[in-house]
């Protein structure tokens, strides 16, 4: 873990709320602050400053600023909660999912709700029927109850479920769905 670098001589302020601490001093006249926040070993910030008055200005923000992510961040934890619970409360067995994912092409893929346990969701593929009705374009609906493939558990987040890095996942209105393909 890399340590923090404390400039000899240095003034240290600690902002609690803002888990963050800022060591100034001066050098030549010129007034230096370093910024670290949380455990971290690298510097949020190291600068100079032209006045006293611009880097206590300048820290103060950075106090500000730290205070504001750290309590949006818990908004958004609470919000994240409550949205995950409602989406929960929303599925049951039976209702279908679909994904839209690819590139240079739309792939959408179907899965049905087969289970259904506090904020996990048990999902299973389903096979889908496909139209084209331009050249390597078209529509696909799910065929409900038609399973290919192993079933698979997933956890409701923020309100979301997602597959992958590059999939979420969506409640499936019953209307098809466009994509595209490749040869």
């Amino acid at each position: 873990m890399k340590t923090k670098h404390i400039p000899t001589g240095s003034m240290e302020t600690i902002n609690e709320a803002a888990n963050a601490v800022v060591y100034t001093h001066y050098r030549d006249g010129v007034p230096h602050a370093t910024g670290y926040s949380g455990k971290r070993g690298n510097a949020d910030f190291h600068y100079r400053f032209k006045s006293k008055a611009h880097m206590l200005k300048h820290i103060e923000n950075y106090f500000d600023g730290r205070i504001n992510r750290i309590e949006g961040k818990a908004k958004y934890k609470v919000l994240a909660k409550a949205a995950g619970l409602k989406l929960a409360s929303e599925i049951k067995a039976g209702d279908i999912f679909y994904c839209s994912w690819g590139y240079d092409q739309t792939n959408i893929d179907f899965y049905q709700v087969i289970g259904i346990k506090s904020m996990t969701v048990t999902f299973k593929k389903l096979h889908q029927t496909q139209t084209e009705d331009l050249s390597m374009q078209g529509e696909t609906s799910a065929i409900k109850d038609s399973f290919k493939g192993d079933s698979f558990k997933k956890i409701i987040r923020g309100g979301y479920i997602s597959l992958s890095s590059y999939m979420s996942l969506r409640r499936w209105d019953g209307k098809p769905k466009r994509n595209s393909w490749y040869a």
